[in-house]
């Protein structure tokens, strides 16, 4: 079978992808940044490659003889980093891959977007591919929107490579081993470690769905296409509600008018620089539970990859068994 390299395997989202191209029968070449994590060790046909995505030399042993790549590795920012580091990653690492990919001759790059890249306005109507991308938004939506819209167009390139690009909207679901950042709020949310919420909310899918989407991408997608991966809109205190019922919590969080936040952003930033902590929330954080899109079609990515996505009750269903599991609920 081919071999798939793959970038951010480590992450959430990759934890999920690697597995399932080895259960698939293909060789999986891996980039890391110091050896395999636990989680990882028990895997066969798969091959670690030491480096970075600013290191040519470690990257070209990654891509080298791989007929794909699936680039998943990210900063993902809300509110937070510098525009130099975020930018370094999210576009001028897309870049770089792209560049060496096509020149090693690989046949398949798939590119890991976000929701994020497509504007939000307007939030009630519609959201699909063929919204704008969002180079106005924060700094983590314009590298998305840059990486995003640079492949579109080397995609339209004669002779180029396929690409593909996927943009999933804010996911969740086991394994979250690190954890991510969302595994984390959950976590302290089920725990009654949040004290209180802000109206608004997102657009929120299973992590295991979108990595299923993610390897028939390989296979079935056209070349040159985007697809959007979303599941469904829950305001914070739906999504705070399911989670604390299955996790049999009591203590519910309360609510707080957005004007508190906006008001008291400047201290809690400042809290959290001087903790040497990300803040708690921020000013970014703010404006996407305001203003976040209430409607994502996945239609093309129903039709196309056969991606649906499983209720949030089963996602944090599990999410929650597999924190008891793992003895990760009293840690």
């Amino acid at each position: 079978m081919p071999c798939i390299a793959i970038t951010g395997g480590t992450g959430h989202l990759g934890q999920h992808v690697v597995p399932l191209l080895i259960n698939k029968g293909y060789r999986v070449r891996l980039l890391v940044r110091k050896e395999l994590p636990v989680f990882f060790k028990h895997h066969e046909g798969l091959e670690p490659v030491v480096g970075s995505l600013e290191d040519r030399e470690s990257l070209n042993s990654l891509l080298n003889g791989t007929e794909a790549l699936i680039h998943a590795a990210a900063y993902i920012a809300v509110g937070r980093g510098k525009r130099e580091d975020i930018f370094k990653v999210n576009v001028e690492a897309t870049q770089r891959l792209y560049e060496l990919s096509s020149g090693l001759g690989l046949k398949r790059f798939v590119h890991i977007s976000s929701v994020h890249a497509y504007r939000p306005f307007p939030t009630h109507e519609l959201l699909d591919e063929r919204r704008p991308l969002n180079f106005s938004g924060g700094l983590y939506d314009q590298s998305k929107a840059a990486a995003h819209d640079y492949l579109r167009n080397q995609s339209k390139a004669v002779d180029s490579m396929e690409v593909v690009v996927l943009s999933p909207s804010s996911m969740l679901g086991p394994p979250d081993y690190k954890p991510s950042l969302l595994g984390n709020a959950l976590w302290r949310m089920a725990h009654g470690k949040v004290p209180a919420l802000f109206p608004g909310g997102f657009d929120f899918c299973d992590i295991r769905d979108v990595a299923q989407a993610t390897v028939q991408a390989i296979e079935r997608a056209a070349p040159g296409s985007e697809y959007l991966l979303a599941g469904k809109w829950y305001s914070m205190h739906d999504l705070a509600a399911v989670l604390m019922d299955l996790a049999g919590s009591q203590k519910r969080p309360k609510a707080l008018p957005f004007w508190v936040g906006e008001w008291t952003v400047p201290l809690v930033e400042l809290g959290g620089r001087l903790a040497g902590k990300a803040p708690v929330f921020s000013k970014e954080a703010l404006h996407i539970l305001k203003h976040s899109p209430r409607r994502i079609s996945s239609e093309k990515a129903n039709k196309e990859l056969g991606y649906s996505c499983r209720p949030l009750e089963e996602s944090l269903g599990d999410l929650v068994e597999w924190w008891k599991q793992e003895q990760i609920w009293k840690r």
